[in-house]
C-alpha cells in the first residue's frame, strides 16, 4: 500500500497485493475496489471472425440485376435479401475451407524453436517438440496453484484508505486523527436541509413554468430525508477509530505482509475527514458495500450486496458545510446530478457533516438527503402513456444476471 501503518493514513492508497485486494472485497471490509489503469483485452480469433461475418458486403458491393435488354436495375427487397443470404453462406464455406486447409497442411515451425525430431509412440510418424518457455511455464503452474490471480493494482480514496487501515492494522493505534471523533446521524438536520434545498429550487421551477415556449416540466425534484432502501441506521453517537481486533486474525493468515512506500502528493484536507466520517458511518450502521462513484459524478456508489452480484442502488455526493451552514447547490447542478443517476437506475443522495461546537467534546452531525425524481402526472407526456407511478422502482433490477 502507499502508506505505513505506523504513520497513519491521510492519503489515497495503491494496493498491489492480490490477497489484500480480495480481502478488501470480502463481506468483512466491504470495499469494492477500482483497478488502476486500463488493461487491453485482445479478442479471440474466432470472435473476430464472427464479428466480420456479420458484414456480408463491402462498400463497393452493388445490388443490381440485368434484365433482358442488358440494362441493369436495382434489386427488389426480396432479391436483395436472397443475395445477402448467398453471400453470407459463401463466406461461411470459405472460412470452413480455409480452416480445413490449415489442418491438412504440414505445420511450419521456426528454426529457432525446433528440437531434434522424435518418433511417436503410437504411430510411425515423426514430430518436433517445441522448446518450452520457462516464464510461460511458471505462470501456468502459478495459475494452477491459485497463486496468480491476474488482479491489477487497485486504488483507494483517502476515506477508503482510512477505513481499511482501521480494520487491517487495529494495533497500530494511529487512526486517521490524533484522537477519537464522535459523530451521529441527525434526522432533524436532514429534514431541515431537504426543505432548504426545495426552497432554493422554487425560483427556477417558477421561471420554467412561465415560459410558454418550452414544454411543461415532465419531472420535478423532491428533496427529503433518506428513507428509500435504507437499512436501520440509528442516531446514536458513534466513535471513529473503533476497536476492530476481530479482523486482525484474517490479516495474520495472509501469506505475506505487504511492503509499503509513502509518497505525499498533497496535504490532507477537511474534505477527506468529512468523507471518511460518512464512509465510516455507512460501514458501522449498515451492511452496505461502498465503492468509488467517480464514474457517475458522485463520491460513493452504494450497493446492498457484493458488486459481482448486485448493481449500485444509489450514488452519494458529499457537500462541504461552510461555517456551520448547510451547503446549497443550484437547481441546475442538482437536476443534472439526479437525471444522470436516474437514467442509470439509481437514486441520488446528498450528504454533509456539520461540527456541533455546543457539545463539550466536538460532535460531528451527519445529514443525508434523497433527491427524488418524481413524474408530473399532469404533463402531456405522461398522460399519453397513462403511467401513474410517480417514482422509478430502483429495487427491481439490482441483481446482475
Amino acid at each position: 500500500m502507499s502508506h505505513k501503518p505506523n504513520e497513519g493514513v491521510k492519503a489515497a492508497a495503491v494496493i498491489f497485493d492480490s490477497d489484500l485486494v480480495k480481502l478488501l472485497n470480502s463481506d468483512d471490509i466491504r470495499i469494492p475496489t477500482n483497478f488502476v489503469g486500463v488493461r487491453r483485452v485482445r479478442p479471440h480469433k474466432l470472435l473476430e471472425e464472427k464479428r466480420n461475418s456479420n458484414t456480408v458486403r463491402n462498400e463497393n458491393t452493388v445490388f443490381t440485376v440485368k434484365v433482358a435488354n442488358g440494362i441493369g436495375r436495382r434489386m427488389t427487397k426480396q432479391e436483395k435479401k436472397k443475395e445477402k443470404q448467398k453471400m453470407k453462406q459463401k463466406q461461411k464455406e470459405d472460412r470452413k475451407r480455409h480452416r480445413q486447409e490449415q489442418m491438412d497442411s504440414p505445420t511450419s515451425i521456426p528454426s529457432n524453436l525446433k528440437t531434434p525430431s522424435i518418433y511417436s509412440s503410437t504411430t510411425n510418424s515423426r514430430y518436433f517438440q517445441v522448446a518450452l518457455n520457462n516464464t510461460a511455464l511458471e505462470q501456468e503452474l502459478a495459475e494452477l496453484r491459485g497463486e496468480r490471480n491476474g488482479l491489477p493494482p487497485v486504488l483507494l480514496s483517502p476515506a477508503m484508505a482510512i477505513h481499511a487501515e482501521t480494520i487491517l492494522w487495529p494495533s497500530s493505534g494511529s487512526g486517521h486523527i490524533e484522537h477519537k471523533l464522535q459523530f451521529t446521524y441527525d434526522h432533524e438536520m436532514s429534514k431541515k436541509w431537504a426543505e432548504l434545498l426545495k426552497e432554493t429550487m422554487r425560483p427556477a421551477e417558477a421561471t420554467r413554468e412561465k415560459d410558454n415556449k418550452i414544454r411543461p416540466m415532465p419531472y420535478q425534484l423532491t428533496p427529503e430525508p433518506w428513507t428509500r432502501l435504507r437499512q436501520n441506521m440509528g442516531q446514536q453517537k458513534l466513535e471513529s477509530n473503533r476497536d476492530a481486533q476481530h479482523f486482525s486474525s484474517r490479516w495474520d493468515l495472509m501469506p505475506s505482509k505487504c511492503k509499503s512506500t509513502r509518497m505525499i502528493c498533497r496535504q490532507p484536507t477537511e474534505t477527506d475527514l468529512i468523507a471518511s466520517l460518512v464512509f465510516e458511518y455507512l460501514f458501522m450502521e449498515s451492511k452496505y458495500y461502498v465503492s468509488c462513484g467517480a464514474k457517475f459524478g458522485c463520491d460513493f456508489l452504494i450497493y446492498d450486496g457484493p458488486r459481482e452480484e448486485r448493481h449500485a442502488f444509489a450514488g452519494l455526493r458529499i457537500l462541504k458545510a461552510k461555517e456551520g451552514q448547510l451547503p446549497i447547490q443550484s437547481a441546475f447542478s442538482l437536476s443534472g446530478f439526479v437525471r444522470c443517476l436516474n437514467t442509470a437506475g439509481k437514486f441520488a443522495l446528498l450528504a454533509t457533516v456539520v461540527r456541533d461546537e455546543k457539545c463539550e467534546n466536538p460532535l460531528y452531525r451527519l445529514a443525508f438527503v434523497d433527491i427524488a425524481l418524481e413524474k408530473v402526472l399532469t404533463a402531456p407526456t405522461h398522460k399519453k402513456r397513462a403511467r401513474t407511478q410517480k417514482r422509478r422502482d430502483v429495487a427491481k433490477n439490482l441483481a446482475k444476471l
